[in-house]
């Protein structure tokens, strides 16, 4: 007799792990039912960005179609958020009151965007922008309103602003720190993408913060900033960060710290529940990209085909991923892994900087070096060694040999003159990439 295997999560990284399930012929074993807050089938949610800037359509972006849950046997219900845990009856009950057995429950519940300590509620035009129907709600308001604020200047915020600037909308960015995308830049190469981004209609608000949101008639219409300025705003979008949604775990007594806190199998502290991606945590990491969700779904898929077939012990285990990161915005071309900034270069005498800056061309190239290791690699412009510079540092390989070629090109050309050694370690490669080299970009998984 199968049995009942359930996903609270019909997103990206759920739907992975059952990919990896059905992989290894683990469907055998189970009646698989998907329960998804949303209306729509899996779509890749990387790709929300290029839709808000009317680069894509909807169909391009669907993951998997209503018609592969049919062909895969899979029960999904759709539009109806699981609301409880009653771990003692081994079921999940809906917010309709419809009930769901299960022997292995799946949380891939995601994130939600990270709250403002502002009073918003009952204002209209303030939201994130996680979701298919965020990206319908910011193109309506782009064709009835003017004023556009986006809070926080990382990646999802960028993208953002530069899909409701592309739509026409007077938009102002604001960010707390002195540049943008201070996580994954340094200085010099965020002011580059600063400028391009200014050519394409985006205002910078830096080291800046909202103090108040003024309403007018229920709609969010000036807001008060910490410099005692006003700004108009008609569309507020909140993108400082993202919070894993923790509240199934919460209510239903698993442990959870910052994420559903897992272990190597993805299991939580109840051995029958199990959590992945941006809801969870793994050894103290939450992560947000998508290499890391893909490693978890083929380790989780794959260790639930197994269970049946092989002992405990041989289970694979997660041990976490270092990933890389791409812009998603048209035309601009940056790559950042690793170390970004050395916090105290007069003592950490063990770092070395390398850096070659083209500011005619806004070429930058800097990276990070350790014991003839590389541990930080940024990019911006050309990247076409991106990818090439990451495994060199995910295989903790000795660059002594082809230094001279790491920072003005040439370098894959002298790779292919040099035997890998034995102390080469790629254990830790994730050996995830898309279709334009850029092997790991953010997601709401």
């Amino acid at each position: 007799m199968k049995q009942k295997l359930v996903v609270v999560g019909n997103g990206m990284a759920g739907i992975k792990a059952i990919e990896a399930l059905i992989a290894h012929q683990g469907d055998r074993y189970y009646d698989i039912t998907v329960i998804g807050e949303e209306a729509h089938p899996n779509y890749n949610r990387i790709m929300l960005s290029p839709l808000l800037a009317d680069e894509t359509a909807f169909n391009d972006i669907v993951l998997n179609p209503l018609s592969w849950y049919r062909d895969q046997g899979i029960h999904l219900h759709l539009s109806d958020p699981v609301i409880t845990i009653d771990r003692k009856q081994k079921n999940v009950i809906c917010f309709s009151g419809i009930h769901f057995e299960y022997d292995q429950l799946i949380l891939a519940t995601g994130s939600k965007p990270a709250s403002l300590p502002l009073q918003t509620d009952g204002i209209d035009g303030v939201m994130g922008f996680r979701t298919l129907d965020d990206v319908h709600q910011m193109q309506h308001s782009a064709r009835d309103f003017r004023h556009a604020v986006i809070v926080g200047g990382g990646l999802l915020g960028l993208e953002a602003a530069a899909g409701l600037a592309k739509k026409g909308m007077h938009t102002t960015l604001l960010h707390r720190s002195g540049w943008i995308l201070n996580r994954q830049l340094d200085e010099v190469s965020a002011g580059y993408l600063q400028q391009e981004l200014e050519g394409r209609g985006i205002h910078f608000r830096l080291k800046t913060q909202i103090r108040d949101v003024i309403s007018l008639d229920g709609r969010v219409h000036q807001l008060e900033l910490d410099d005692d300025s006003l700004i108009h705003c008609d569309l507020l979008i909140t993108a400082a960060g993202i919070t894993p949604e923790i509240n199934l775990a919460k209510t239903s007594g698993l442990a959870y710290d910052r994420g559903i806190l897992v272990n190597d199998q993805m299991q939580t502290t109840d051995s029958d529940i199990y959590a992945l991606g941006e809801c969870c945590q793994h050894r103290g990491e939450c992560y947000g990209l998508v290499a890391p969700v893909w490693e978890q779904a083929e380790i989780l898929g794959q260790n639930l085909a197994l269970r049946f077939t092989q002992p405990m012990q041989s289970l694979i285990g997660y041990e976490g991923t270092r990933s890389a990161t791409r812009l998603k915005i048209s035309g601009i071309d940056l790559f950042s892994a690793g170390e970004v900034a050395i916090k105290d270069e007069n003592e950490n005498n063990s770092a070395e900087v390398l850096c070659w800056n083209d500011p005619a061309k806004q070429n930058y190239r800097r990276l990070i070096i350790r014991d003839n290791r590389i541990t930080g690699v940024l990019l911006y412009g050309d990247i076409r060694e991106g990818n090439t510079l990451f495994e060199l540092m995910q295989q903790n390989r000795d660059i002594s040999n082809f230094r001279q070629n790491l920072l003005f090109g040439g370098l894959e050309a002298a790779l292919k003159q040099q035997p890998i050694t034995a102390e080469s370690d790629v254990s830790g490669m994730s050996g995830v990439s898309n279709s334009d080299n850029a092997p790991i970009q953010e997601t709401a998984a």
